[in-house]
């Protein structure tokens, strides 16, 4: 009689490995914690190295990878929604407030956002991230979360923060100009503004 050999299967042998090795692991606690900081501290080196290598460009003018474009976008809108008060503006909203926010707007924010009959500057226009035309993209911020991005503006974003912290009176002026921004034409807007 002849004697089988069974050849064992090379594509089962990386999987009973990896379950003997999960199973070694699991076993004690502290192997699990070994592992987890053992990775966290692989995944810090990596980065630290990558970042001393200096393969990403950082130029201002070739952008950034696709990839990285929304990942820093997610984050900014995240970290925008997670302070945000909740708080809106009042209904009924006086003219005065919202001549004062065009006025605040015109002086401090039009240059880079454009506005009615004004377009984005050409330098500003070539900053990375560019300024978003406001009259496009104010209607996907609630109140609070737009109050918050004008009281302290955006880090990576040569957005700055609102010169006075303490005016919020003056911050709630913007956003009610921003509200109308959208409907605004060349001359409706200029009869806002000094």
């Amino acid at each position: 009689m002849v004697a089988s050999t069974t050849v064992p299967d090379p594509t089962m042998q990386p999987l009973a490995h990896a379950r003997r090795t999960a199973a070694w692991l699991l076993a004690a606690p502290s192997r699990v914690l070994v592992a987890a900081v053992s990775a966290l501290v692989l995944v810090l080196a990596g980065a630290v190295l990558f970042a001393w290598s200096g393969v990403y460009n950082v130029a201002a003018s070739t952008g950034h990878f696709r990839v990285v474009d929304h990942f820093l976008r997610f984050g900014m809108e995240n970290s925008v929604r997670a302070r945000a008060p909740s708080t809106s503006l009042p209904p009924g909203i006086d003219e005065s407030l919202v001549r004062l926010g065009a006025g605040h707007f015109h002086a401090g924010c039009a240059y880079c956002h454009g506005s009615p009959g004004t377009p984005i500057s050409p330098v500003a226009a070539s900053m990375l991230p560019p300024p978003p035309v406001l009259t496009e993209r104010v209607g996907r911020w609630s109140d609070g979360e737009l109050f918050w991005i004008v009281k302290h503006g955006l880090k990576y974003a040569g957005m700055p923060g609102f010169p006075s912290l303490h005016r919020d009176d003056e911050i709630w002026a913007v956003i009610a100009f921003l509200r109308r921004l959208p409907s605004l034409d060349v001359f409706r807007r200029a009869s806002l503004t000094p």
